[in-house]
């Protein structure tokens, strides 16, 4: 008698033709391509011979920049009683800025406070648009921020105190 039975020849003869079919029909690939990764050692005995193929995309964020702050302008001066000073008396180009701040320091102080009255012009060369006017109130220190910062600016500083003031101020701008 024969090694296999005779269902067992069958059996092979059936895998066998299965077999033939899946791969003429592709299934065989299929299969392949859904194992998730492949392995590959890569030693000094057994090199993998790796080629790149096509190009890799790269892209570059154009991300804004950190915010820094620089200064402006700054100076010291001198205020008499019901008189009236200008901390910059010229409009100062503030576009490069996304807001700025004003910093002042006084000498004396009493409640209400000095009045400022900030202005700014339009861009073709009109005066006198005001954008703010505030007291400095009682403190010896005052601080005041625009935000976004005018394209430019100047101000008026009104003493209303009564009071011979000496003054430090500084304007700071914040960019990014």
């Amino acid at each position: 008698m024969s090694r296999f039975s005779p269902w067992g020849l069958s059996v092979l003869t059936m895998v066998a033709v299965a077999t033939v079919v899946l791969f003429v029909t592709g299934w065989g690939q299929a299969i392949a391509s859904s194992v998730g990764s492949v392995i590959v050692k890569n030693t000094p005995n057994n090199p993998a011979n790796v080629h790149e193929t096509g190009t890799v995309p790269v892209t570059v964020g154009n991300l804004p920049a950190a915010p820094t702050t620089q200064v402006a302008t700054q100076g010291i001066g001198h205020l008499d009683p019901g008189g009236n000073a200008s901390l910059f008396s010229q409009y100062i180009d503030l576009s490069a800025y996304r807001s700025v701040t004003l910093y002042l320091s006084f000498s004396q102080a009493q409640s209400p406070g000095n009045q400022c009255v900030m202005w700014t012009r339009d861009p073709n060369g009109n005066d006198g648009y005001r954008i703010d006017s505030f007291f400095t109130g009682g403190s010896g220190y005052f601080s005041k921020t625009l935000d976004p910062a005018p394209p430019n600016l100047q101000d008026q500083w009104f003493e209303r105190e009564g009071l011979s003031v000496d003054y430090t101020f500084m304007l700071t701008g914040r960019t990014g």
